[in-house]
């Protein structure tokens, strides 16, 4: 019987002739890339939460100039 692994994380498809260090190779990438997408996502999270903050404070500043 076989076990569909492809959601495990030491999963990698088998292909001909591939050797363990390639193996070894594709893991890590994948690993690596993994990573990078988490820190890509948090990173655009902090821009977008910074961004709306400089608007908000613009927004006093100008509302702070009117009511003057």
């Amino acid at each position: 019987m076989l076990k569909d692994r492809r959601e495990s994380c030491f999963f990698v498809e088998h292909q001909e002739g591939m050797e363990w260090q390639a193996a070894n190779d594709l893991q890590r990438l994948q690993y690596e890339n993994r990573h990078l997408k988490n820190s890509y996502r948090y990173t655009l999270l902090g821009l977008i939460i910074a961004a709306f903050g400089l608007l908000i404070s613009a927004l006093f500043q100008a509302a702070n100039l009117l009511l003057k």
